[in-house]
């Protein structure tokens, strides 16, 4: 017995009965489909595995446009408009569970410390603009490259967001996890950054390798801290730091051989 055509007269249910929110966002898929779910028209479960499976290639594409729109192209690294967003809303929760507290405890003193503490790390690269002007861009982009895959990235922990904000800037959002508060994965953290940093050399193609100095700044974010606040804070830290290091950080650092185990980038 042939079986006859499934008909959708509801626009806000498919043809085996379950709300469309069980699907991707229908805005996306042909409009001849929409009108024709709004008008009732019978569809066949061709029609409706045609349908699903343009909804899964829109939805496949829409997910590669937000990786593109989110990636650094050149590191692979979380970019600045992600690292923007990513840091609004992380104040946001910490300024949320402020308020919250304050509704809890109202007549005593506010908890001081939110469940959702975190710290964030503002790092540059030492002398960069000498190695680019030295070596050619090409160069400075494979030491960036360099310091994303083989430092920073093996430095950090699965739950620490780690983005290239620009140039030679590099940001890591610490968040507190469990019993670990941020000021001790900050130092964990840094200390990997620097015992990677002094293992890691880069050929220059010259028969000689370049070290990279790398400075930071530390802000803990706090109840009633914005946006700006804490990105200030660890600017302002993060330049303390490189003009502690004075004209040390303007000199390339070159050797004839890498450190005995140290790990190179290749070209």
């Amino acid at each position: 017995m042939k079986k006859s055509p499934l008909a959708v007269k509801d626009p806000f249910r498919h043809a085996g009965g379950l709300p469309t929110k069980d699907f991707p966002d229908f805005k996306q898929t042909n409009a001849r489909h929409l009108r024709a779910l709004a008008v009732g028209k019978v569809f066949s479960t061709e029609d409706i595995a045609k349908l699903l499976r343009e909804i899964k290639k829109l939805q496949k594409q829409k997910d590669e446009l937000e990786k593109l729109a989110n990636t650094d192209a050149l590191t692979g690294l979380n970019n600045r408009r992600v690292f923007n967003k990513t840091l609004q809303r992380m104040t946001d929760e910490i300024n949320q569970e402020m308020r919250q507290d304050d509704r809890r405890t109202r007549g005593q003193a506010p908890r001081q410390t939110p469940i959702k503490d975190f710290a964030l790390i503002l790092m540059d690269l030492d002398g960069f603009k000498v190695v680019n002007d030295t070596f050619g861009h090409d160069f400075g982009d494979r030491v960036l490259k360099g310091v994303a895959k083989l430092i920073l990235g093996k430095s950090i922990r699965p739950s620490d967001f780690l983005a290239r904000i620009g140039g030679e800037e590099f940001a890591i959002i610490v968040p507190a996890i469990g019993d670990v508060p941020p000021e001790v994965a900050i130092k964990s953290i840094l200390d990997r950054i620097e015992v990677k940093r002094q293992k890691t050399f880069i050929p220059t193609g010259r028969g000689d390798y370049l070290s990279i100095g790398i400075s930071a700044g530390v802000h803990y974010a706090r109840p009633g801290d914005t946006v700006e606040d804490i990105f200030k804070s660890a600017d302002s830290k993060l330049y303390e730091a490189k003009d502690a290091k004075g004209e040390a950080r303007r000199v390339l650092k070159l050797s004839s051989s890498p450190a005995p185990g140290g790990s190179v980038p290749s070209p």
